[in-house]
């Protein structure tokens, strides 16, 4: 192989730089040898996509170029619960945390689709953006939990994506952003109320495109009709990707569930077609690209999907809960003091940050 700019191409071979760099044969030739051979009776089958139908064009304007039917990735409904469940136990949330304008924002995005019940998000603030929790403000309504200050915002459930606001009497900056210690913790989750969608509400093909440096993946998104808040779990095969690093990913609407590489992409509205777009340094065989999964997920009405979606109810427990269920076995009827609290804490082993949120919670409850 040869380097042509930025391109690692078979002068021999290649279309484009045939015999030396920049000699592009016509669409009616190929290139064999180094040389530009004019084909007898050329047929150019296609140009583009869209001369194929359904399929694609490969080699596209050229003699050889010829249409290829693209498969639709159909999961069975064991593959759906060992896909979503392996998401759900590792994370169901993502938490981004930002500081812009004297602001604290955060962007709470639910990736299972499923309510999340009981969500609460405990902040402790540093005393640089403010002294009393009672001078912190927010769009949305908060407890205070102790003065020094922590406040907690709570919700019944949390679907799609939520974004709140926090002000402070203090101007604050970037450097700032990882003092700010944000607690999430939520209680069941459960799929029964979870919509997987069928390929006539949403079809995914995936389309595999080789070139002598790699190959270019391309899952089309085609939905049926318009759809809120649709999340992909996808997972990409070892053969295919060893790790996320390897993935050259055109988009960024996702979110890494874990670096195997398995991810969750992310779309608040869904109206038309789509793509999601990767490239990986490698080409693969037929048996690899069909160990590619994805199916969709979203918003909308209720139904129960089968009998396995129940084994998928993933318990989340606060922090103090297990602090209670484990320093606390006497149960309500004895309270411990914050010294016997803390002694008990330690041996445990727990951070301090914890036994710190624990207490005022243990306090305000019990």
């Amino acid at each position: 192989e040869y380097a042509c700019g930025e391109d690692c191409v078979d002068l021999k071979e290649d279309h484009d730089n045939c015999g030396l760099c920049g000699n592009g044969c016509d669409n009616d030739q190929v290139c064999e040898q180094g040389l530009c051979v004019r084909y007898i009776n050329c047929y150019v089958a296609c140009d583009e996509d869209d001369d194929c139908g359904a399929g694609i064009c490969l080699r596209p304007g050229k003699c050889d170029a010829y249409c290829e039917n693209v498969p639709v990735i159909e999961l069975s409904e064991e593959e759906q619960q060992e896909l979503l469940t392996s998401v759900a136990k590792q994370k169901t949330y993502e938490l981004r945390k930002m500081i812009i304008d004297d602001k604290l924002i955060l962007e709470i995005i639910n990736i299972v689709g499923a309510p999340l019940q009981n969500f609460t998000i405990t902040i402790s603030i540093p005393k640089r953006a403010a002294e009393k929790a009672t001078e912190v403000s927010s769009d949305y309504p908060f407890d205070i939990i102790h003065d020094d200050p922590v406040i907690r915002t709570h919700f019944q459930t949390l679907t799609g994506t939520q974004t709140l606001t926090y002000y402070f009497p203090k101007n604050i900056d970037k450097e700032l952003e990882e003092y700010f210690v944000v607690d999430i913790k939520h209680g069941l989750v459960s799929f029964k109320q979870e919509q997987i969608l069928d390929k006539d509400e949403l079809s995914i093909t995936r389309i595999f495109r080789e070139d002598a440096e790699g190959t270019t993946v391309t899952l089309k998104l085609t939905p049926g009709k318009t759809l809120r808040e649709v999340r992909i779990p996808l997972e990409v095969p070892k053969c295919l990707a060893g790790s996320i690093s390897e993935m050259n990913l055109k988009q960024d609407n996702y979110v890494v569930v874990n670096d195997d590489p398995l991810m969750v992409w992310i779309f608040s509205t869904l109206e038309t077609e789509e793509e999601i777009e990767f490239r990986v340094p490698r080409i693969v065989d037929d048996e690899c690209k069909k160990q590619l999964r994805a199916f969709g997920l979203a918003e909308g009405k209720r139904i129960p999907i089968s009998p396995w979606l129940p084994l998928a109810i993933i318990p989340i427990i606060g922090v103090i809960l297990i602090f209670f269920q484990r320093f606390h076995e006497g149960g309500p009827q004895k309270h411990l003091g914050k010294k016997e609290f803390f002694i008990i804490a330690r041996d445990k082993g727990e951070e301090e940050h914890e036994i710190e949120r624990a207490w005022y919670e243990y306090r305000r409850r019990f």
